[in-house]
């Protein structure tokens, strides 16, 4: 035993009892923990749903967190509880580190959640340069942008979006890859 114990173990006995009892209340004291973070979930929902994305230094600096929480906490207890589809990606801070981004699944940009595939098509078709006479939207196609995507039934009907939306610009589709030529 150290020498620390030993002499502690010798002072017990000549405490009165006042002290005995600020001793056993020290020693039994839990770690203080926050236990309602119902209103920073609330708090971070909010920014979610308006910006599509935060972190947990960003929650700190916008004075939700008192202070900054350790990833596995923020997400744990903050995060898990939030009713949105959220994503993290891990970015590399400017100062150095890693950092977790939580992001609403089809607002990763910070724009309009995307939840049909007539929003995909619409979001597609407003992207492309319409000055240009052809245009490849196989290339537009990207899952972690556009999540709905992921379910491969989706890319029929968007095909049927895309021919028509392209259509009302002059274009016609001119192979089963989505290339799109203007003729006129």
């Amino acid at each position: 035993m150290s020498t620390s114990y030993e002499e502690i173990v010798r002072l017990i006995p000549t405490l009165n009892e006042e002290e005995l009892n600020r001793l056993r209340k020290k020693i039994g004291a839990k770690r203080k923990t926050r236990s309602d973070y119902a209103p920073i979930v609330e708090s971070v929902k909010n920014r979610l749903e308006e910006c599509g994305v935060i972190s947990a230094r960003e929650a700190h600096e916008l004075g939700y967190t008192d202070s900054l929480l350790p990833s596995s906490t923020f997400r744990r207890c903050i995060i898990d509880k939030i009713d949105l589809d959220i994503d993290i990606e891990k970015t590399s801070r400017d100062i150095g580190g890693i950092e977790n981004l939580y992001y609403v699944k089809g607002m990763r940009e910070g724009v309009k959640a995307i939840s049909s595939v007539s929003d995909v098509a619409s979001d597609i078709v407003s992207k492309i340069d319409k000055s240009s006479k052809s245009h490849d939207l196989s290339t537009y196609i990207d899952t972690r942008l556009y999540p709905l995507l992921k379910d491969r039934k989706n890319l029929k009907s968007l095909r049927v979006e895309l021919v028509s939306l392209m259509g009302r610009h002059g274009y016609e589709c001119v192979s089963s890859r989505l290339d799109f030529r203007r003729y006129a």
